[in-house]
């Protein structure tokens, strides 16, 4: 199962026509690139976080029970959930993720690193997220990625525990479940 994100990148060109404004071409760009301009880190602030009904970036209680309940948002229903994520031994944060299967990597946006009380802006850390370990590494923004202010939840996180998405149209939601083990060394 695929799931969009911004690692779904077609390479054809935005055919544009003579006549075209340059709205038009971008919206025409954005729409044959699948390009992540449709969301962003001001909308996972805001509206995502009222949809989920917990604030980005938000003091979080530690982890929450299996499965976890996501929410399709916007014109392109992008897969978005809040998980709480910790580093070291810090303060558990509450992080909006896009829940990318054609991502080979988690990555969280240097205001996420800052949240979770990193000092300086890493280009990887082992977190917690969701009380499970994972890497994450930091965002990247230009010819390599588009979407520097949007943490990605990656297929690595995914099949370290070893989920699985049930999506909704018609609801508009996703539930991710994931089988973890309680015990040490299973």
């Amino acid at each position: 199962m695929f799931v969009g994100g911004p690692y779904d990148i077609t390479h054809e060109p935005a055919q544009s026509s003579p006549s075209s404004s340059p709205l038009e071409e971008g919206q025409q760009q954005q729409e044959h690139t699948g390009l992540l301009l449709d969301l962003s880190e001001y909308q996972l602030l805001t509206e995502v976080s009222d949809v989920l009904g917990t604030k980005h970036f938000s003091h979080a209680a530690g982890h929450v029970p299996w499965p976890v309940e996501g929410v399709l948002f916007g014109p392109c229903k992008r897969p978005l959930i809040c998980l709480p994520t910790q580093l070291g031994k810090g303060v558990w944060v509450s992080i909006m993720y896009l829940l990318d299967t054609g991502a080979p990597i988690t990555e969280l946006s240097p205001h996420a690193f800052e949240a979770l009380g990193a000092e300086c802006t890493p280009t990887a850390a082992i977190v917690s997220i969701n009380g499970q370990r994972a890497e994450a590494r930091l965002c990247v923004q230009g010819p390599s990625g588009n979407h520097a202010d949007i943490p990605v939840l990656g297929a690595d996180f995914m099949a370290s525990v070893r989920a699985s998405v049930q999506l909704d149209y018609g609801a508009g939601t996703f539930t991710f479940k994931a089988q973890v083990c309680s015990m040490i060394g299973c």
